[in-house]
């Protein structure tokens, strides 16, 4: 009798040790419970975003680029382009139908903007004076973000035009 209780003991466990195994059981987040805040992407940094905000979604669109304009404008700069080029090959891809990825792979095969222009039949003066305009814009915003960037930081908001700077000073300690 012993041996048969032992043996149905035995049989009961080999299943429990199987769920035992690494990687195998199902944690919260098979089932979406996990907190909300482990879901969101990162903030965009403000120089893509700010780069990323020039040109409208339909514009970056057309250029083959996602709804997330400002990872893919971090992902040209993680690869060396500096904002004017980016600018200016977006420009030339929405002027031209072409993407925006086959012309920088052209770019990085040491292809200047203006060979690809002269190629896709735009006039690379009126790419290069727009791309300039919508750099002035890129920096105008990048100061409004880099200042939106500073009061997440820090643990008051920046004084700005709609509060005057007395309601951010650090409050006094309690008198006794």
């Amino acid at each position: 009798m012993r041996g048969l209780l032992g043996a149905v003991l035995l049989a009961w466990a080999l299943p429990a040790a199987a769920q035992m195994e690494p990687a195998i059981g199902a944690g919260p987040e098979a089932f979406g419970l996990e907190e909300e805040k482990d879901r969101r992407p990162p903030p965009a940094a403000p120089l893509p975003l700010a780069v990323s905000l020039a040109l409208d979604a339909t514009a970056w669109a057309r250029v083959g680029v996602s709804t997330a304009a400002s990872a893919d404008v971090a992902a040209l700069m993680g690869r060396g382009y500096y904002r004017l080029e980016i600018l200016q090959l977006a420009l030339l891809a929405e002027r031209s139908g072409k993407r925006l990825s086959e012309l920088t792979q052209r770019r990085d095969k040491d292809e200047s903007l203006r060979d690809i222009a002269k190629s896709l039949s735009v006039e690379f003066d009126e790419v290069y004076d727009r791309a300039q305009a919508l750099a002035r814009g890129v920096e105008a915003r990048l100061e409004r973000l880099d200042r939106v960037w500073a009061g997440r930081r820090s643990v008051a908001p920046p004084a700005g035009p709609l509060r005057p700077k007395e309601e951010h000073a650090p409050p006094s300690p309690p008198r006794r």
